[in-house]
């Protein structure tokens, strides 16, 4: 038999063969690290002989294969004959296939379970229930009217999700002193009922404040703003409610409404309101030619919509979503006002955000159900009235 060439290196495998090509004896070869053969990693054989010793015929009696140059030669080893795979090679290649499928599979579950448990739009809303109104935005995105929304399935899935939404309200000066007491006990009532709700109240002073008792699972927390009569009534609680939102809002809910105080809730506002970015339908405005809407149509203000564009005409009385979301939409309010204001032009808190709006698509609509007008006449398309705002209040929007 033959013995190992002097080398720097380790001998790892031996081959013994009378052919040119011999397979390996070990399945662990570190193909990579060989120095003196070519590996075929496809067919499994060696096809170039390293350290090679030759039998009287010229055949290749022995192939000598070394790993690491740096470490120091074992010696003689016995030289092992294989034209096959080794049970061992046949074994761990087995095992390493089941490890893939079973990572494979669980994957597969995981995906598969995520796309079972998700609430489609289908599964709950049903717009053919109402076709005497728009019940789809030609971006896909519902617009809730009564009766489009399945409550029963809405509710199966939302309580699994152990949601927490806020509910902001800034009231100062004689929109506290008369709607706030009526805005806090009717939302208490009808606002997310069976959910943890956290209203935000901010007033221009404690005293203002009612005395009320948070329902089950609601929260208030209150704080005091400075009203600042430079600034409109828009401007100065989109400032705080940013500056909240930044500091603890948005760890403490999943959604977040914001809304004016005056209004009160008349039936349940639940989670078929529920979204990435809601926005409210004007009840003046629904029912109007969109180009009678009163946008924005100077067209060096950021808040321009040109004619023949737009779409609907949206309440500044109400904004929902993520807070992030609305975090966003008030960064880019801001810096409309900014923009604006060094061009010399004032527009409205409203016509940014149907600007917002225009721009950035919302993914749920709220239909004017959710915000009437007292002033105005119920039609027949409104079917329940869930909240009802005083448009007779000095709101400057």
């Amino acid at each position: 038999m033959d013995s190992a060439p002097p080398h720097p290196g380790r001998p790892i495998l031996y081959f013994l063969n009378g052919t040119k090509s011999c397979r390996p004896a070990s399945p662990r070869c570190p193909c990579r690290q060989l120095h003196h053969c070519d590996w075929d990693f496809a067919s499994c054989i060696i096809k170039g002989p390293a350290d090679v010793t030759t039998s009287e015929q010229g055949t290749v009696s022995s192939l000598w294969l070394y790993r690491d140059p740096e470490t120091e030669c074992l010696g003689n080893n016995p030289l092992v004959s294989h034209s096959a795979p080794s049970q061992e090679e046949m074994h761990s290649k087995r095992k390493m296939l089941l490890l893939i499928s079973c990572v494979l599979y669980f994957l597969f579950i995981k995906y598969h379970f995520r796309d079972e448990v998700e609430l489609r739009l289908s599964d709950w809303f049903n717009p053919r229930k109402r076709p005497d109104v728009v019940t789809t935005t030609d971006w896909l995105a519902p617009v809730i009217w009564e009766g489009t929304f399945n409550r029963r399935v809405l509710e199966e899935y939302y309580r699994g999700q152990d949601l927490t939404i806020g509910l902001v309200v800034l009231a100062t000066g004689r929109i506290a002193d008369q709607y706030l007491e009526l805005f806090i006990q009717s939302a208490n009532k009808h606002f997310m009922t069976g959910y943890r709700v956290i209203f935000y109240i901010m007033v221009d002073a404690m005293c203002r404040l009612p005395n009320l008792e948070p329902g089950p699972l609601q929260t208030f927390q209150v704080f005091t703003i400075r009203e600042d009569s430079r600034e409109d009534f828009h401007l100065m609680h989109m400032k705080n409610l940013a500056s909240h939102i930044l500091g603890h809002i948005q760890d403490e809910v999943d959604f977040l409404f914001s809304m004016t105080a005056n209004r009160v809730f008349q039936n349940d506002f639940g989670v078929e309101t529920l979204g990435t970015s809601v926005a409210q339908l004007h009840a003046w405005w629904y029912f109007k030619d969109i180009k009678d809407f009163p946008y924005e149509r100077r067209f060096r203000s950021a808040a321009c919509i040109l004619l023949g564009e737009g779409d609907f005409y949206y309440d500044g009385s109400v904004v929902g979503g993520t807070p992030l979301e609305i975090l966003d939409f008030i960064q880019e309010y801001l810096e409309g006002m900014i923009h604006d204001k060094e061009n010399g032009l004032n527009s409205t808190y409203e016509r940014y955000l149907n600007k917002y709006f225009f721009t950035h698509k919302p993914t749920k609509l709220l239909s004017p159900e959710y915000s009437w007008d007292t002033a105005l006449q119920l039609p027949a398309q409104i079917w329940l009235v869930k909240a009802a705002q005083c448009s007779h209040m000095c709101l400057h929007t």
